[in-house]
């Protein structure tokens, strides 16, 4: 398999997320990424980034969670956009202890 190729799907699958999450659409997103792990192709940390976004911006902070519990499982570090979300998802929670926890 083309190491590039699959890198410039990925890229692809996460910006349909990305534009769901735009658009408010979570089960679209989801979808989209399902779509993604049947054609085998990896997430990364942009993937859950647009992901938990899309939860939080919809109300949904335990499916937000659960897709940063998921991105773990991955073995992908969240980066400086992972910890912004969350922290802002926490605060929306009203629950600043969990911010500390990050």
């Amino acid at each position: 398999s083309d190491p590039k190729k699959e890198r410039d799907e990925t890229v692809a699958c996460n910006a349909v997320i990305h534009m769901c999450a735009v658009c408010g659409l979570v089960q679209q997103a989801f979808r989209a990424y399902v779509d993604m792990r049947r054609c085998n192709l990896l997430p990364d940390c942009t993937t859950f980034n647009s992901l938990i976004w899309c939860c939080s911006r919809a109300d949904q902070p335990q499916r937000a969670i659960k897709a940063y519990e998921h991105m773990q499982s991955f073995g992908l570090a969240p980066d400086e956009v992972t910890y912004g979300v969350l922290m802002d998802l926490y605060a929306n929670m009203r629950e600043p202890d969990q911010c500390m926890k990050l």
